[in-house]
């Protein structure tokens, strides 16, 4: 049951990033699964939860990105850049991400969690065809 729910988290977070990706790709991935798993009224609404909580981490990765490199410039325009300063700002945000991160993912393992026996079957199917694919993409990377 971990690894299943592991892989559905990789899974789905391979399509709702919170770090960037491809937007309409990903949710053109994600409306393609969703139709398949055909959900019930409270199982659309934890999926509706899950989506709007992944865009609300990746809006704020984003302003994270651009609050440092503006921090970056600012010091660069010093004499003596604090290079502490950024750090410890760097450090600050990707704490931050990875909460960000964990409240995405256990959105998603709630719907996993709602999910009927048929409707987790269907995910693993798309979980070995993902991972498959990946696979010979790494292969063909060398």
């Amino acid at each position: 049951m971990k690894i299943q729910s592991v892989l559905l988290t990789a899974v789905l977070l391979s399509c709702v990033s919170a770090y960037g990706g491809e937007p309409g790709r990903m949710m053109a991935r994600l409306q393609h699964i969703k139709a398949e798993l055909n959900l019930s009224s409270t199982q659309e609404a934890q999926w509706n939860k899950a989506i709007e909580r992944a865009r609300a981490a990746k809006e704020t990765s984003q302003l994270n990105r651009q609050q440092i490199r503006a921090a970056v410039q600012a010091e660069l325009t010093k004499s003596e850049p604090d290079l502490r300063a950024l750090a410890a700002l760097k450090d600050n945000f990707r704490q931050q991400r990875a909460s960000l991160h964990q409240a995405v993912r256990e959105e998603w393992l709630v719907l996993y969690d709602l999910l009927s026996p048929a409707q987790k079957a269907l995910v693993k199917e798309k979980m070995q065809h993902r991972l498959t694919r990946m696979e010979q993409f790494k292969q063909c990377r060398g």
